[in-house]
Order: C-alpha cells, then structure tokens, then sequence
C-alpha cells in the first residue's frame, strides 16, 4: 500500500506546480471528449480520447520525475478521472440506451469512494494510492472508448462493463484499505 502523507505544514505556493497544471489541462480536454460523444465525431473522438489518456499518464510522471507529488494533486487527478469517464458514459447512453449500466457503475464507485477519501484526507492527511491493478480498469475503460468511436456501441458497452465491474472492484479495495487506516490511527 503506498500513502502519500501531508505533513500538516503550510505549503505557500506562488503557482501551481507544472504537474498540477497538465492534470488541469485535462478538464478543457475532458469538455470536448464529451462534445465528440455527443456529436459522433469518430476519428476525432478517438484522437481527443487518446490526449486525454496521454496526459493523465504523462502528468504523474512529471509528478513523480519532478518531486510534485503531492495531495492536492493526487485528489485532483481522481476527481477529474472519475468525473470525466462518468459524465462520457452518460453521454454515450443518450445514444446508446445500454451504456447506462456501466455509467452508473462508475458514477456509484465514485460517491463511494470520494467520502472515505476525504474523511481521510481530512482526519488523517493520507492520500492513498490506487493499487498498480488500476489500470486494468482504465485500459479497459480507454478500448471501450475507442471501440465506441469506431461506431460499435454494442462491443463498447460490453468492454465499458467490464471495466466498470473493475473500477468497481478498485474501489472496493480503496475504500477498505481507508476503513483499514482510519481503524489504525484510532488505536
């Protein structure tokens, strides 16, 4: 299990860290992913997708190469993937009525799992990690995507399924292993 601590010191940051600021440019990025779901734009679609996953990868790389890791950042990044696959989920199942069941998978895991983080965070200033499995999920999640710009919403919705039971699972593992902590700084 790997925590990232927050020491509980004041940090005074003039500007954001050139880490934090690829994890922000994934939100703008996120918006046009959902305009090219809603209006069927394929191959741009798949490129949009595919910066998207480059710079999630790419921003904790910096993170760690540059020593930016930190809390905040770690946060942001969950927040802004979670957020971003759910509301393109939804987005697809405006089309595609199936794709429903996985978009409401992920958006559960997600009100599941931000509470349990945040208390923790918040009690303990313990940001965990997601286990190095997670990214079996968000590749899965990453080919459904693709398969869905390739105009095969019924193989998209099973890959998306698939991945939401893996998220799901993820999620599972995190929030245990927060109940696991909280339960150990008690003692």
């Amino acid at each position: 299990m790997t925590v990232i601590q927050n020491p509980g010191a004041v940090k005074t940051v003039s500007r954001p860290s050139l880490s934090m600021l690829l994890t922000l440019s994934r939100v703008p990025t996120g918006l046009v992913l959902v305009i090219m779901v809603l209006t069927g734009r394929g191959l741009a679609g798949a490129v949009t997708l595919t910066v998207f996953v480059a710079v999630d990868v790419i921003d904790g790389i910096a993170a760690r190469l540059l020593g930016q890791e930190d809390p905040q950042r770690r946060g942001m990044d969950s927040i802004i993937d979670r957020t971003t696959i759910a509301v393109v989920l939804m987005c697809a199942a405006l089309q595609t009525t199936a794709m429903f069941v996985p978009a409401l998978v992920v958006t559960a895991t997600g009100i599941v799992a931000y509470p349990a983080a945040a208390r923790n965070y918040n009690d303990l200033g313990v940001v965990l990690k997601a286990p190095a499995w997670h990214r079996v999920w968000s590749t899965t999640l990453f080919l459904s995507g693709l398969v869905w710009f390739a105009a095969q919403p019924v193989a998209a919705v099973a890959i998306a399924c698939c991945g939401a039971i893996l998220q799901a699972i993820c999620t599972a593992e995190m929030v245990y292993k927060h109940r696991r902590i909280t339960r150990q700084s008690e003692e």
